[in-house]
């Protein structure tokens, strides 16, 4: 038995109109908006998102200031203590300068350390075309969460470059 995809969890945006088109914008003091914004959204399952251009270093200052002005949970407060959460761009970045997903902003997610560093040490690194973990087509200048990715904002293991099992069935 398999879930099905949500579909509609917004990973990465191709620029900032297809961001504001969709949700009203908050700057993140401290930040210039072509570095990173927060969103807010009309969905109550996920109100608040939190984006930055691919390379910007310091993902973790940037969700540490949107914790500060009161829009997402403090990281810390889902950490054992031991820095075991990483802030991560759910979009992997090796993606986003590739033909035709090339994107400005890509979505901040806290992610268990151990969930990352698999995804990005595996699956993440290879070309999602030859290695079959394409992502889902780009929808009005937005890309939505894939298996690989939904599983990363659960913090479940997401496998190895080898194991290609899917835990959720596309739509």
């Amino acid at each position: 038995m398999s879930l099905l995809l949500p579909g509609n969890i917004p990973v990465a945006a191709r620029s900032l109109a297809d961001i504001e088109r969709n949700s009203e914008i908050a700057d993140i003091v401290g930040y210039d908006p072509a570095d990173a914004l927060a969103s807010k959204t009309k969905a109550p399952y996920d109100e608040i998102i939190i984006w930055a251009r691919p390379s910007l270093r310091g993902y973790k200052a940037v969700w540490r200031a949107a914790a500060r002005m009161g829009l997402v949970d403090d990281a810390d407060s889902i950490d054992t203590g031991s820095g075991t959460v990483d802030i991560d761009h759910v979009f992997p970045k090796s993606w986003t300068n590739l033909p035709g997903n090339e994107v400005e902003y890509v979505r901040l997610f806290p992610v268990w350390r151990e969930v990352n560093r698999s995804a990005g040490g595996g699956r993440e690194r290879l070309d999602p075309y030859t290695a079959g973990f394409k992502p889902n087509r780009m929808k009005g200048g937005i890309y939505f969460a894939t298996d690989l990715q939904v599983r990363k904002m659960l913090n479940h293991p997401v496998g190895s470059s080898k194991d290609r099992t899917e835990i959720f069935k596309r739509r």
